[in-house]
């Protein structure tokens, strides 16, 4: 599957969602994104991801070639990292994803599942591919509902490793890193703000005087 099919396909199963939500959401002022856009300052452009993929993509090649993994997409941030490194991966894999958020009003550290895998994971090598680890707490989580699953190893892999304290329970490190950023509020390349930007092709540090887009 080409890296552009798996995108359509993860877009369609998220506008389902999304077509359930439009009316409770408040209206998006678009003027502001496109102010937002024009006044982020570039943290890494998109020569800087491509050298970040290929680097996440030759160190999974060298550690996962003999063990027919399953790659787990983490919804919604990492369709891109996901996209971006299934052309760079070559060995036998197959695909699922999985949907789960704690970024809601006193969420805290508990996972609200929007969707779980839907293959078995029981004997398998799983890898987690998400877009950042900043605390740490919901890849944690996750690792550990895949072990509960039945996986016989568990990584993760993410496009950026926020430098900063993680959570007393989150996970310190992930397996396979691409970039490592300062503690910054950031946004591209799959990382979005109330729910736009994620389609940016580099990482942009959001204006400090930016408010809610949401009118």
């Amino acid at each position: 599957m080409s890296k552009w099919s798996f995108c359509i396909i993860m877009l369609a199963l998220l506008s389902i969602g999304d077509l359930k939500a439009t009316t409770t959401n408040k209206e998006v002022n678009i003027n502001k994104v496109d102010e937002i856009l024009k006044t982020a300052d570039c943290l890494v452009g998109q020569e800087g991801l491509e050298i970040a993929f290929n680097k996440m993509a030759l160190e999974m090649n060298q550690e996962l070639k003999d063990k027919n993994p399953l790659l787990i997409c983490v919804l919604k941030g990492a369709i891109y990292t996901f996209g971006q490194l299934m052309t760079r991966l070559d060995f036998p894999l197959e695909v699922d994803y999985i949907h789960a958020t704690r970024y809601s009003k006193n969420q805290g550290q508990k996972l609200k599942w929007i969707a779980r895998p839907q293959k078995s994971l029981e004997g398998r090598v799983v890898v987690l591919v998400d877009d950042i680890i900043d605390e740490g707490i919901t890849l944690s989580n996750l690792i550990e509902f895949c072990k509960n699953e039945g996986a016989l190893e568990v990584y993760s892999a993410v496009l950026v490793d926020k430098n900063r304290t993680r959570a007393e329970t989150g996970l310190l490190n992930a397996d396979f890193v691409g970039l490592k950023i300062p503690n910054k509020f950031i946004i591209g390349a799959g990382l979005d703000f109330e729910g736009y930007f994620r389609n940016m092709p580099g990482i942009y540090v959001m204006p400090s005087d930016a408010s809610i887009l949401c009118i």
